[in-house]
């Protein structure tokens, strides 16, 4: 065999490894506060930069798929879509302007919350916890009614 070909193979010495008692790379503090430990900014500008960043592709992806069914929602006379599609189609367009919203109320925020109640701006999209649901069942009972008639 050529050098260039031969296999390096390499001892592995077991004292390289240290003790598995001191590694202090997997230590997660009991304790987190988001703005401390999540995000780091060297100036109210930058932390302000993230939130607003993070809320606009929130709203960019959102809005993409809202439009996507608004635009079904509009050619649904040439796409033939039956009383259940067209019940669907404007469930997708109303629960994609949850989202939208959300990430408008975050963006809005994130620009005009002091600094020290900038973390609303993260926390706000929690509401989707409650309003998601909300939606879901709301269209449900839409769906039964209209299976009923």
């Amino acid at each position: 065999m050529e050098p260039a070909l031969r296999s390096r193979r390499r001892s592995l010495d077991f004292d390289q490894l240290g003790n598995d008692c001191d590694d202090a790379d997997l230590y997660l503090p009991a304790k987190s506060y988001f703005r401390s430990n999540v995000v780091s900014p060297q100036s109210e500008t930058q932390e302000r930069t993230v939130f607003a960043i993070f809320a606009l592709g929130f709203i960019t992806v959102a809005l993409e798929i809202m439009l996507l069914n608004f635009r079904s929602w509009q050619l649904r006379e040439p796409l033939r879509l039956n009383a259940h599609e067209r019940l669907m189609t404007r469930r997708e367009i109303t629960g994609w302007s949850i989202p939208v919203g959300i990430g408008i109320a975050s963006l809005i925020l994130s620009v005009t919350l002091p600094i020290e109640e900038i973390a609303w701006a993260g926390w706000v999209y929690f509401s989707m916890i409650f309003l998601v649901p909300l939606h879901s069942l709301y269209h449900r009972r839409q769906m039964n009614g209209m299976a009923s008639v």
